[in-house]
């Protein structure tokens, strides 16, 4: 059997003589290239256990299905490493957003059983969740948009995210914790874009609806039906005994990292164990016996409340189920999930019978899981869709530039958008998408107005017509709205110029200090100078500081309260706005006294710059930013 079969029966000196052993062989079978055949599951598990060394991973649980066989069972590495005690398939792991997966199905139990109808609107569900919707006479949210993340709702703010203390609030408390992110920023039912408060709701309609908090509906009518008895959705590390402790790399070392509670637990806080999980992908696998209709769980991997799936795209984010394309073979449904440290998945393809299931208690880049899939797929044969002739025709109106435009987190949002920007040409009569950054590839028709990539085998890109005769593009949810080629071009290289100016401001500075000691400039352009350098330095320390955290799942509940982290991004954020506004005060002073001079054009070229920026930045929050607050 593989090695970690093994390690419960073998002593350390053994265990270390058969890593080694099977490390040398592993890096040389699995590792030759960058799409490894594995062969059989011992050669699986042990090039799994080879990534873990690799990538400094200390433990995780698997499952995996194929047919009516549990291929395996089990885990690898340590769940609490301090104690030595190994991970293995009663361990209990952080699943993350897969939770999302199991709270669509009581969602969809309530629908079964005649309690809900996921067509509902939400004010009607639920009229004390406090949502804004400037389009609900029109266009109301309904309970499956919230399900298919179409409400257009934000994303979880930073802030209200997670904690580091154990939080026990109401399904309504943890709904209401999420209040400043239920805000529509487009039509909803139009755009897809991931958002975990829609899932806050959901667990606060199943208490609505059943009259339990989600968790108890859960476990009375999915866990313990299906025999999981070890799955919870309990605030923080509260099983010490059987649950994994978490960890973290700091500055290239492995330390254990503190279990974060999460404000809303509906969206990502299921605890559950590789042998509990296998229950629940043979419930997929067997097409939602015994609990569901088989229609039930096939309408969960089908999209139906975008513009895109009305269009006629129906490979997208489903009632809780997702769409994951490991190669480019036929996809996998399910979900994956990533909270405190723990990164996991659950996937699933029911033609083919085969799934597995897999959570680290430290990230991991991905690796395992490709690994794990390919093999799972590698005995089926590569279908590719019937291409048929492009329509050239029916294609004209929808050529030219799109502008990405349904961002998660608003945040953010001016980010995604300045990088995301397509365009879709014909070239010697093939359709070719060309991304703003990365090369150009061909797409081929398969469908009315739709298309798939070379050599891949599901359509994953649409175009579209809106409600407004708007043209647009969908490529796996994303959303792209079709803009002037001028427009986008010209936006992007004003924030070029304006970066530049804005960048220059320190070497400036530092110019002007040294011309300052051989007398060559007076004070009042060093002042001058300094002010939009400080302005500078003031957002790039609230930058960083904003970055480190965000890459560190466990400081985002820092965020919450007020401390050193929230006070330095809230004065870094301040000193900017207040370094703009007197940049702009002296850039005018100095016009009107002295006119056009070589340094006041510079200077004011400056300030329009800083003044850009600052506009952008003050649309998504950032001037004078309170995380704690937020």
């Amino acid at each position: 059997m593989t090695l970690i079969l093994c390690k419960n029966h073998y002593s350390k000196k053994m265990k270390k003589l058969i890593f080694l052993f099977s490390f040398a062989i592993s890096f040389n079978l699995a590792f030759s290239s960058d799409n490894p055949v594995i062969k059989s599951v011992d050669h699986l598990t042990d090039s799994i256990q080879v990534i873990m060394e690799e990538d400094q991973m200390v433990g995780a649980i698997l499952g995996v299905i194929q047919g009516d066989s549990v291929l395996f069972s089990g885990g690898f590495g340590y769940a609490d490493k301090k104690n030595n005690r190994l991970a293995d398939e009663n361990t209990l792991f952080r699943l993350g957003s897969v939770s999302k997966l199991v709270v669509a199905l009581g969602i969809l139990k309530l629908v079964e059983d005649g309690q809900l109808d996921i067509n509902e609107n939400l004010k009607d569900v639920a009229p004390d969740v406090p949502f804004k919707n400037n389009w609900e006479s029109t266009d109301p949210v309904k309970v499956v948009h919230l399900l298919e993340h179409t409400s257009g709702f934000d994303d979880v703010k930073v802030n209200r995210f997670c904690s580091l203390e154990p939080l026990s609030l109401s399904g309504k408390e943890k709904m209401l914790a999420q209040k400043s992110s239920l805000v529509c920023r487009w039509k909803p039912g139009e755009r897809y874009a991931y958002s975990n408060p829609n899932y806050a709701v959901l667990g606060y309609i199943i208490e609505k609806r059943s009259g339990l908090p989600f968790e108890q509906y859960l476990k009375q009518k999915i866990f313990d039906p299906l025999g999981m008895a070890m799955t919870n959705f309990e605030s923080g590390n509260q099983k010490p005994d059987i649950n994994t402790k978490e960890y973290k790399l700091e500055n290239g070392i492995v330390v254990e990292a503190p279990s974060v509670s999460l404000w809303s637990g509906a969206d990502g806080g299921m605890w559950s164990s590789a042998k509990d999980m296998l229950k629940l992908l043979r419930l997929f696998l067997d097409d939602g016996a015994p609990l569901f209709q088989a229609e039930t769980i096939k309408r969960m991997e089908t999209s139906s409340s975008s513009l895109a799936a009305r269009s006629g795209l129906k490979a997208g984010y489903g009632l809780g189920n997702g769409v994951n394309y490991f190669s480019t073979k036929l996809p996998y449904f399910g979900h994956d999930g990533y909270v405190g440290t723990c990164h996991s998945g659950f996937f699933y393809n029911r033609e083919l019978d085969i799934g597995f299931v897999m959570s680290s208690n430290r990230e991991y880049n991905g690796r395992p899981a490709r690994l794990i899939a390919n093999y799972l797929l590698d005995s089926f044969p590569q279908n590719y869709p019937e291409h048929i002739p492009l329509d050239l025709e029916a294609i004209q109106p929808y050529l030219g530039q799109y502008q990405f435009d349904s961002p998660r987190n608003q945040i953010s949002a001016f980010r995604e958008r300045l990088m995301d920007a397509p365009a879709l040409s014909v070239k010697d009569g093939k359709l070719i998408y060309d991304p703003l950054i990365g090369p150009a590839s061909e797409l081929h028709q398969t469908g009315p107005l739709t298309f798939a990539w070379k050599d891949n085998n599901i359509p994953r890109v649409i175009l579209m017509t809106d409600e407004d005769g708007k043209k647009a593009l969908s490529i796996m949810g994303r959303y792209y709205s079709k803009r002037s080629k001028a427009g986008v071009i010209g936006y992007r290289i004003l924030i070029a110029i304006s970066a530049v100016l804005i960048l220059a401001s320190i070497p400036v500075t530092i110019l002007m200090l040294i011309l300052k000691i051989f007398g060559k400039v007076k004070d009042d352009k060093i002042t001058a100078t300094i002010i939009p350098a400080i302005a500078l330095i003031g957002l790039i320390i609230s930058v960083m500081k904003l970055w480190v955290v965000q890459m560190d799942n466990v400081k985002l509940a820092e965020l919450a309260s007020i401390n050193a982290t929230s006070i330095l991004i809230f004065l870094g954020t301040s000193i900017f706005g207040i370094g703009v506004l007197c940049t702009g005060i002296v850039a005018l002073n100095s016009m009107l006294k002295s006119r056009f001079t070589l340094f006041n054009i510079y200077y004011m070229a400056t300030f329009l710059a800083f003044a850009i920026v600052f506009s952008i930045l003050w649309q998504h929050g950032w001037i004078g930013m309170r995380t704690w607050s937020l």
